[in-house]
């Protein structure tokens, strides 16, 4: 708590005329050490909250190596929101990834030893994508032909979304969504990539779109 109250998020450009308000209705991932915070509110949407708070002082891969959570959550939150932005009023948006509803900023309050604080902490509020993760079923249960068709349409939305501007560059089964399970019988299914905290927005990283 002490690091995040020492290192607040970078300054931007905050509008302080618009506001929202929601609910947490449930957990969708949350809990300490597993960085960004995604909850489901009462509008339908779901809230993405870079807390560093709630981010791991050390490296997965190396323990020994520490982790300065305040920059990695500025960080993830930064270039997600970019990525969001970027692919909004596309032909993707909406169809290969969820419908972006803008970035935000928190007022988390709170008394710490009879002082009372405020921390402002980023957010991005974004639609809830129903349906099953690559990561949550057993590949070795699909038939080849299914499997090959789960890898034409991965291949498929990820170059879409290159065409429109932005690299994922961390597309892995945890951040692929099927709109139902898919089987022999059921070949008719829809994926959705999430998780943009990793990605190249070409506009930003090379100076202009790539084509």
């Amino acid at each position: 708590l002490d690091w995040c109250l020492a290192h607040p998020p970078a300054e931007g450009c905050t509008s302080f005329d618009d506001t929202c308000s929601f609910t947490v209705t449930s957990g969708i991932r949350t809990g300490e050490n597993l960085g960004a915070q995604l909850v489901l509110t009462d509008t339908g949407l779901v809230a993405k909250i870079y807390d560093p708070l709630f981010y791991s002082f050390q490296d997965q891969d190396f323990q020994d190596l520490e982790v300065d959570v305040a920059t990695a959550a500025d960080s993830e939150y930064s270039i997600e929101a970019a990525a969001y932005s970027e692919l909004q009023g596309t032909s993707v948006e909406g169809c290969i990834t969820p419908e972006y509803n803008g970035s935000w900023t928190l007022n988390v309050t709170g008394d710490i030893q009879d002082e009372h604080i405020t921390r402002q902490v980023r957010l991005v509020l974004v639609e809830y994508v129903p349906g099953v993760r690559m990561a949550d079923f057993e590949p070795h249960s699909l038939t080849p032909e299914v499997r090959r068709d789960i890898m034409v349409k991965v291949i498929e939305a990820d170059y879409d979304i290159r065409r429109a501007g932005v690299r994922h560059d961390d597309i892995s089964p945890r951040n692929i969504i099927f709109s139902k399970r898919p089987n022999t019988a059921n070949r008719n299914f829809r994926i959705r990539l999430v998780d943009f905290g990793h990605s190249t927005v070409f506009k930003i990283r090379f100076g202009r779109p790539l084509r």
